[in-house]
């Protein structure tokens, strides 16, 4: 089996000059799935709880308050992780005490613990469950992607015709976003109708 390394993760740490950036990013990109303000990292989750502990302290002035409804989730890249998993990952960062009442559905805020994983795997295989990340990073929702029910409404499954050179609904996506396509623009599509991108 051919052998691949996970170090490429499709995280990437930016810096930003405030929060209307990050919601710009967000609504011009197809592939960024959110924007989080990193309130705490490490190599461990100790690193990373102690971290976020320091910099709460300040941060949660602004984004806590008995009428701030929060959530927090879990992400990782290159292993699953089950409902009871992500109730113990979350429970790490409890000392972080939140005022507002917990709202899994439209909170005002929302809160994620990243796990990021760099290792050596064949393909096919996942990471195993109970290897430690080599980073983690806790942090707030800044800005989520505003098009990301595009790609499921252009899937090409539910396309009524799939010709065999049709392109990937997301590869197309993106080459009109790159070409800044608007309603109403004139485009001249590249492949004369075989390629269903329009």
């Amino acid at each position: 089996r051919r052998r691949i390394v996970v170090k490429n993760t499709p995280f990437l740490v930016v810096n930003l000059p405030d929060d209307a950036a990050a919601q710009r990013i967000c609504e011009r990109s197809i592939l960024v799935r959110r924007i989080v303000e990193i309130w705490g990292e490490g190599s461990s989750y100790d690193e990373a709880r102690a971290s976020a502990a320091a910099a709460s302290k300040e941060l949660l002035k602004k984004h806590s308050g008995a009428a701030i409804s929060w959530s927090s989730h879990v992400d990782t890249f290159g292993r699953s992780v089950s409902a009871e998993e992500c109730d113990v990952i979350r429970r790490r960062f409890s000392h972080i005490q939140f005022e507002g009442p917990v709202r899994m559905s439209e909170p005002d805020r929302q809160f994620w613990v990243v796990e990021e994983h760099h290792v050596a795997l064949h393909e096919g295989e996942r990471i195993p469950s109970d290897r430690a990340p080599d980073r983690v990073f806790f942090g707030r929702q800044v800005a989520a992607s505003t098009n990301k029910s595009l790609v499921h409404r252009y899937n090409l499954k539910q396309r009524e015709y799939l010709g065999p050179t049709s392109m990937d609904n997301q590869l197309s996506l993106i080459m009109a976003n790159m070409a800044h396509v608007r309603p109403g623009s004139f485009v001249y599509d590249p492949f004369v109708g075989t390629g269903s991108i329009l």
